[in-house]
């Protein structure tokens, strides 16, 4: 084998082991537009009766829920492109990416029921308080499991170990945040339809949760646990 190739044979190899990014950031955003699109229309088909009343009338609860959670998960998905560009381990980048596109859905899912609610929505998504509905209310930003400014700074300057560790850390505390919000959602909505989404949503962060934690052991990050609930319900209901 002559020297040239040698160096073929070992550029091969080389390029046999390395690592292949799933997506970029262009081809994510791609991804999600069509996504978005595809749940739209499903989304209209599943929820709408043709009279736009499919699955009850809608509450306070209910109207307060799909507001405040398209806040919350757009705060999960600028998590998710903060932390990518950075990216170092392929499962919590894999769990990234998987938020992105989700969410993004469920962003979609939730403008539409909103839009069948029609005037109900309108007060609740104009006043600029979130969480009113669940007794606990604060500005948009200031919702529990939101990232503060410095957070996501810090997230988007991290690399290597560290970025796995803030990135998973910040987007189980969002999770679980979330979580609470579509369990009261699901105990205390009128909407049937809403009421399912938001059980389904409950679901989807709890097991996210689990495989990041599991995640960040085997990475030789201590699992971040949740002892207590982070929204105190107690005071409006």
């Amino acid at each position: 084998m002559t020297t040239t190739d040698a160096a073929r044979s070992d550029a091969d190899v080389g390029r046999a082991r390395a690592p292949v990014a799933m997506f970029s950031l262009l081809q994510m955003l791609l991804i999600v537009v069509a996504a978005v699109v595809v749940t739209v229309g499903v989304t209209l088909l599943l929820t709408d009766d043709g009279n736009g009343s499919g699955g009850g009338s809608f509450n306070d609860v209910d109207v307060g829920f799909l507001a405040d959670m398209t806040t919350h998960h757009q705060g999960a998905i600028t998590l998710g492109f903060e932390y990518l560009p950075n990216q170092n381990d392929q499962t919590i980048a894999h769990t990234a990416r998987e938020v992105i596109l989700n969410q993004s859905q469920e962003i979609a899912t939730m403008n539409n029921l909103l839009g069948q609610a029609g005037d109900a929505a309108d007060a609740i998504q104009n006043d600029e308080v979130a969480m009113e509905w669940m007794g606990h209310p604060v500005e948009p930003a200031d919702m529990p499991g939101m990232a503060t400014p410095e957070e996501l700074e810090a997230l988007a300057a991290a690399t290597g170990i560290e970025a796995d560790d803030l990135f998973s850390r910040l987007m189980i505390l969002h999770h679980a945040a979330g979580g609470e919000m579509a369990e009261y959602e699901a105990q205390h909505g009128e909407h049937e339809t809403v009421r399912n989404f938001a059980r389904k949503i409950a679901e989807i962060q709890r097991t996210e949760i689990g495989e990041l934690n599991e995640r960040r052991v085997a990475l030789g990050l201590a699992p971040v646990e949740i002892d207590e609930p982070l929204i105190d319900t107690d005071a409006g209901h």
